[in-house]
């Protein structure tokens, strides 16, 4: 048996689990989920989570981190949280033997194959192609962008920081929008508005619009507020959801993944009914000369919150595999 730690970094929260490993069985020893922001540093979580676990003896790891991944994979910065990894140093500390680091998305790609159906919910049938390149896309604390594509012999995945490009308005609501948060943000980009502080943005124009006066909500808030029947927290989901299946449609656009689109990320599972009620698949396929190419592609929503977690946990008991 091979002992194995996997962790999901991220802004809100962190995910650590600790197994053992023989031909493809896990064994579940020890998990802890931690609010990232209680913390000044992974350092500090891996700590408490060593201790709370009996210091164990640990072969392989594989952290997935909100954040870019260096070059080399040496080490990695969360976007949402001052936090650095170094690879050398975590090895090092904590006498791990083997250490991998990874974009958190990356992670959630590498699940992909290991989620049962009813773990999935269907936006669209669409047509998938065998071995065909993938899209994996969630919005959270932050918005995540992957891919996975054939390299001939197996699945290769490419994590990016799509999330970061600029954000382009499909229509006049939304160029409005956009004026609104460009008095926020010098450059507004897709992550401004697809996360939860975007969603918080996007109810206070609407608000703004809609000349009411704008209450200090969450986004957890609106989307409890939504679900209890709010029209203006109703409305902010909704074009919340508009933009996310335009957006999504853009980058379906540069990688083609005709293996289909899997959406990822708290907000989508938190609020499944909502976007499988929205306009989403109108605005993913409201793109003029393009729609037949998009209204074929699969578009399936992942449940599974910890979908990261089982990626990495993957990926710790596959140390060279993507």
């Amino acid at each position: 048996m091979t002992r194995i730690l996997a962790a999901d970094i991220g802004g809100t929260k962190t995910l650590l689990q600790l197994s053992e490993y023989d031909s493809d069985d896990y064994q579940l020893l020890y998990e802890c989920r931690y609010a990232s922001q209680d913390y000044d540093s992974f350092d500090d979580v891996l700590s408490a989570f060593m201790q709370g676990a009996n210091n164990p003896r640990i072969e392989q790891a594989c952290f997935a981190i909100a954040g870019p991944i260096a070059g080399d994979g040496a080490s990695a910065t969360v976007t949402n949280l001052p936090w650095t990894l170094d690879r050398e140093r975590l090895r090092t500390d904590y006498a791990i033997a083997e250490v991998r680091l990874i974009n958190d998305f990356h992670a959630v790609a590498a699940a992909l194959d290991s989620l049962p159906d009813d773990e999935l919910v269907t936006l669209q049938q669409g047509r998938a192609q065998a071995q065909g390149a993938q899209l994996v896309i969630g919005a959270g604390t932050g918005l995540g962008v992957a891919m996975r594509i054939w390299n001939g012999r197996r699945y290769q995945i490419v994590a990016t920081e799509a999330g970061h490009a600029g954000f382009a308005p499909a229509d006049q609501q939304q160029r409005r929008l956009l004026e609104f948060a460009a008095g926020r943000h010098p450059v507004v980009s897709r992550e401004h508005l697809l996360s939860g502080l975007g969603l918080v943005t996007i109810y206070q124009f609407i608000c703004q619009q809609q000349r009411k006066p704008q209450v200090e909500l969450g986004a957890d808030e609106i989307s409890r507020l939504a679900a209890d029947g709010d029209q203006t927290c109703t409305d902010c989901l909704a074009l919340f959801f508009n933009i996310y299946g335009s957006e999504c449609a853009n980058l379906a656009l540069v990688g083609l993944p005709f293996g289909g689109i899997y959406i990822a990320g708290g907000i989508a599972a938190k609020n499944i009914d909502a976007l499988v009620n929205s306009d989403f698949v109108q605005a993913f396929c409201h793109k003029s000369k393009m729609h037949h190419l998009l209204s074929a592609l699969p578009i399936k929503v992942i449940k599974n919150q910890s979908v990261g977690l089982l990626g990495a946990r993957r990926l710790a008991s596959h140390p060279h595999r993507d």
